[in-house]
């Protein structure tokens, strides 16, 4: 999602916990279209009414790829090594490597 209060141009990970419906509420449900979205951020902060404009596809990293590790006291660039698939994408696990050290 295109966050407001983050970086401009930077997109965040996110979970939809809610969908809200647009049209007519005389339309029925399946002639109704998705208009915004209620949204978790990963560091626990909810957003409600995201226009789903904001949402797009989620990103998931791949070996190799750099991201971007947050700590309890910092924030700091790592090096994805190994992936951990799982069908439940909440569930997938990823190996990154800060500096000399690795960790999952």
């Amino acid at each position: 999602v295109s966050h407001l209060k983050g970086t401009p141009g930077k997109l965040y990970n996110c979970k939809v916990s809610d969908v809200h419906l647009g049209g007519s509420a005389k339309m029925q449900r399946w002639q109704r279209h998705i208009s915004h979205v209620d949204i978790l951020c990963v560091n626990g902060e909810m957003e409600e009414l995201v226009p789903v404009a904001r949402v797009h596809p989620p990103h998931v990293w791949a070996v190799n790829d750099i991201a971007f590790l947050r700590t309890s006291w910092d924030c700091c660039k790592c090096k994805i090594t190994a992936v951990r698939q799982h069908e439940d994408v909440s569930q997938m696990r990823f190996e990154v490597q800060v500096g000399e050290r690795r960790s999952w």
